[in-house]
């Protein structure tokens, strides 16, 4: 039929899904929102050979803590109901430990560039006033990587592939189904 190929992805976001938590909260205080991360038809698919840091943290976690996996660890070290003051000083330790100063696979550091991108280009416009959602282990790197950005960033571009139709799709779902 003459139409382009395309390329896309679709995110599942739970109720309880901090990203979907974070949308929810910005549309209640009427602030702008972005999706930060390099869209999947943008990331490289090169093989990396990259050590697995992350396999090893968590295997030294694990026998640390005496825990059988990171399921038992995760609840743990953040379930419990009585520690959520302390959560996000926990979380920020835990993902320090978990990364320490790995640069991560190939895909990651490419991925890490993009988001990096974006919050400079976000600190620039807010003044600092910036909130980030993402994933524990980015969230140390990307803690100083947007510092190394220039001072005068234009806001980032969703890379384009050439004669492909590309599009992401935010997917409101529940456990229930």
């Amino acid at each position: 039929d003459g139409a382009a190929p395309g390329r896309g992805a679709w995110t599942p976001f739970a109720e309880f899904s901090p990203e979907w938590q974070a949308l929810q909260a910005a549309r209640r205080i009427q602030t702008q929102t972005y999706f930060i991360d390099l869209p999947c038809w943008a990331q490289s698919e090169e093989e990396d050979d990259s050590p697995d840091t992350q396999d090893e943290s968590q295997a030294l976690l694990l026998r640390a803590t005496r825990m059988d996996n990171s399921d038992t660890l995760w609840d743990h070290l953040f379930e419990d109901e009585s520690q959520q003051t302390a959560l996000p000083s926990a979380l920020a330790h835990y993902f320090a430990q978990l990364r320490g100063d790995a640069s991560g696979d190939a895909l990651n550091r490419q991925r890490e560039a993009f988001m990096a991108r974006w919050i400079g280009w976000a600190m620039q416009q807010n003044n600092g006033d910036v909130l980030v959602v993402c994933g524990g282990w980015h969230a140390p790197a990307l803690a100083k990587m947007w510092r190394e950005c220039p001072q005068k960033i234009n806001k980032p571009e969703l890379p384009s592939l050439a004669d492909a139709v590309t599009g992401c799709y935010l997917t409101p779902y529940s456990e229930k189904r």
